[in-house]
Order: structure tokens, then sequence, then C-alpha cells
């Protein structure tokens, strides 16, 4: 009789192992599903902008302008927010907006703002390409040192005079330009690797603000809502 193990790597959540392996051992068929393997069968959903949800969006734009600068308006913003955010991030604190320019007339974004963490591709970008992702084979961490590390190796092509990785210790970019080569779902590396930022659950938040900065044809004053940022690129 034949059986089927699923060899998993506990250490963390990207599990599963690089290389597919079949192996007949006492009339025992023993195979080890690989990331790899695991991507080509269950690849992850791809999201594409037509499909960005629309209907709660039309009905607020449909109503009077009175209700849309309601403080009923604004929760139910920010409860938008927090329903796209919270399948991938259920831990993270909730996203508030703070209209300090003019608040009575403008208490939200406009409803065409759609707030998610998830990449959403138009029809003309092609999907992301899962058979031909490459991840490292470290252990531990990712050493900024590494003479073996793939993911290092690589973005040392692209950024090769800037040393170790393309983020400090911080998790923040040493220099913008350069295309950012992080490990992925196929690395042996933890977590906690400081080459994983983007996967990384967002542990705090600051408010989405409002700014007085644009200013339309006719010379209007328009408001524009955004996150703030202090001069170390550390948001408030």
């Amino acid at each position: 009789m034949n059986h089927f193990f699923l060899k998993c790597n506990t250490s963390h959540r990207r599990s599963l192992y690089i290389h597919t392996l079949t192996s007949q051992l006492d009339d025992l068929s023993v195979v080890q599903f690989t990331p790899a393997r695991t991507m080509l069968e269950f690849a992850p959903r791809v999201f594409y902008a037509r499909d960005i949800p629309h209907r709660l969006q039309d009905l607020m734009n449909s109503v009077e302008a009175t209700y849309r600068q309601s403080i009923v308006a604004k929760e139910m913003f920010e409860a938008v927010i927090y329903e796209n955010t919270y399948e991938d991030e259920p831990s993270t604190p909730r996203i508030s907006i703070v209209n300090d320019v003019d608040g009575d007339l403008e208490v939200t974004p406009a409803w065409e703002f759609y707030y998610s963490n998830r990449i959403w591709h138009s029809d003309g970008v092609p999907p992301p390409d899962f058979t031909n992702l490459r991840g490292c084979d470290c252990e531990g961490y990712c050493d900024p040192n590494s003479q073996t590390c793939s993911c290092l190796k690589r973005q040392q092509e692209y950024s090769g005079h800037i040393p170790g990785f393309l983020y400090d210790d911080k998790a923040r970019l040493k220099q913008r330009g350069f295309p950012v080569f992080e490990c992925n779902d196929l690395c042996g590396c933890l977590d906690g690797c400081r080459n994983r930022v983007r996967l990384h659950q967002i542990l705090e938040t600051s408010p989405i603000y409002c700014a007085r900065r644009l200013f339309s044809m006719v010379g209007n004053m328009l408001s524009t809502f955004g996150r703030r940022r202090t001069k170390d690129g550390v948001c408030p």
C-alpha cells in the first residue's frame, strides 16, 4: 500500500522543502512536497484592478454630500480599510483618517480611493512567473556578508557598490533607484530575515492625514490625503 507523507518545516509558515523526492522504502512510497511544487499546484491568487469591489463606493457617491461629510461616513471608510487588510494583517492596529485642514468639508478621501495590501494588476501587466521563482538555501537568517546566499548574489548584480542587502538593519532602503530582490516563499530562511520586509506584518500604523497641496486649473485649492513622514522617513 502506498503512503504519502507531507514533510513540513515548522520553523516558519513557508513550509515544505525545496526538492521534490519520490522514494521507495520497504514498499512505502514517500513523497516530499516542496515549496516549488506547492507554488505550481496551489499558486497564490492574482488580483486584477478590474475586479476591485466598488458597490459601496458607488453607493456613497450617489448619496447627498452632507452624508459623505458625516462622522458616520468617516467611520464607514475606516471600517472598509480594516476589512480590506484584516485577512493578511489581523493583528495590525486600525488605520484612522484625520483631516485637520478642512475637516468639516472633507472627512474622508474620495470614495474612489481603495486601500489594500494586495497588488492589483491591470490587464496589460503579466501575472507573476512562479515557475521561474528561485529561493536561497540559507538557514536561520540570511547573512549580509554571505558568499552563498543566492538572493544576496542576485541583489549584488544590480547594486554591487552597496554592501550587503539593500535594506539596513531597520528595514529601510539604503539607497533608492535599484530593484529589490527580497527573500520569498521558496527561501529557507526564517520570517525574521532582514531581507524580508514587504512580507512582514505591519505592527504600527499612522493615520491618513489630509493636506492642502494641489491646485486645480482654475486656481482652487484642493485637499489631498496621505501619510505624514518625518525627516528620517518614519511615520509619526
